[in-house]
């Protein structure tokens, strides 16, 4: 979901005040500025800047990966972010290609999860470890490979306006 990034801080706050989003792009899919939390919206707002364009108060540049980035940076920068996380195009500077989101990581170790063999006793800890490494480790191959594909649904949906995000 975009925000556009000359929408003053108390329109942008009202447009996505019922959404269940963590954050929101903040300018188009050919040109991210930033990312922006309801929270962030309602200090800016609680400061006297509701009329303030979005895009200006949004400082330095947005914490994104590319396609090809592996998920330990994945998550690394996932964890720098208000919950979501742009996937940006390495051939066209600026553009959008997709977003990471906590549903998107957490649909994926669940799925790989499913798929693990009984090595040991279930409900042992050995298995409860085993488990959570073997999900995170196929997790993150799966993550490697799909990032782009996941990100692209979402984009669909951003392009569309707010809708249900899942895949």
């Amino acid at each position: 979901p975009f925000v556009a990034a000359d929408l003053p801080v108390e329109r942008a706050f009202r447009m996505v005040a019922d959404q269940d989003a963590p954050a929101h792009l903040v300018g188009t899919r050919q040109r991210l500025v930033g990312c922006v939390t309801r929270q962030e919206l309602q200090g800016w707002m609680a400061a006297g800047k509701s009329a303030e364009a979005v895009g200006t108060m949004i400082e330095g540049s947005p914490v994104h990966v590319y396609p090809d980035h592996p998920i330990d940076v994945v998550l690394d920068r996932f964890a720098q972010t208000g919950g979501l996380l742009p996937v940006m195009s390495r051939t066209t500077p600026g553009q959008v290609e997709g977003v990471v989101t906590l549903d998107s990581i957490l649909r994926v170790i669940d799925r790989r999860a499913r798929r693990l063999p009984s090595v040991v006793k279930p409900n042992s800890a050995a298995c409860k470890c085993f488990d959570v490494a073997e999900s995170l480790d196929s997790a993150s191959r799966e993550l490697d490979s799909r990032v782009h594909v996941t990100s692209a649904h979402y984009v669909k949906q951003a392009d569309s306006g707010y809708g249900d995000r899942r895949t």
